[in-house]
């Protein structure tokens, strides 16, 4: 068979998954019957698979791209600041502590660094400077947002 532009509309239509069978055919100028054939026609099937493999093509392209954007966001998530209480200077996160924990869990699992720990985080703040314990993920996590900021630091240098 001769793929024409009604079948290229139809695959894409089927694909896109937003209209039912008897809207497509009458978008596509064909019988609800024919369309029904169509979808069982070995290469419109083949058509169909061509468009996903694209789409999904395209969509790893865009998460490639934003992909450098959303590792700093995490680890900005992880910014602490300093606070002075009389003599004392002690750091904590800017963000709520769930937020930290989820940022750095996500950071050290794309970093494919085993997050397996049966200790649970705290829901308090982590104090750094007071040494105050930490949970081994807040802890891993700071290292790496450390040597995460060391990296850009050296690539915006270069």
């Amino acid at each position: 068979m001769k793929i024409t532009d009604r079948h290229i509309k139809f695959a894409k239509l089927t694909l896109e998954g937003k209209l039912r069978a008897p809207e497509i055919a009458a978008h596509c100028g064909i019988s609800e019957r024919q369309g029904r054939n169509w979808k069982k026609d070995p290469e419109i099937e083949q058509l169909i698979g061509a468009f996903a493999d694209e789409a999904i093509r395209d969509a790893k392209r865009l998460l490639t791209r934003y992909a450098k954007r959303a590792a700093q966001v995490l680890v900005k998530l992880l910014e602490t600041r300093q606070i002075q209480e009389g003599e004392v200077i002690r750091q904590e996160f800017v963000y709520e502590p769930e937020v930290v924990r989820k940022a750095a869990r996500d950071i050290l699992r794309l970093a494919n660094i085993s997050v397996e720990s049966k200790e649970q985080t705290s829901p308090t703040i982590c104090i750094i400077r007071e040494n105050i314990s930490c949970s081994d993920i807040e802890k891993r996590a700071l290292r790496t947002a450390k040597r995460a900021r060391s990296i850009e630091r050296r690539a915006i240098g270069n």
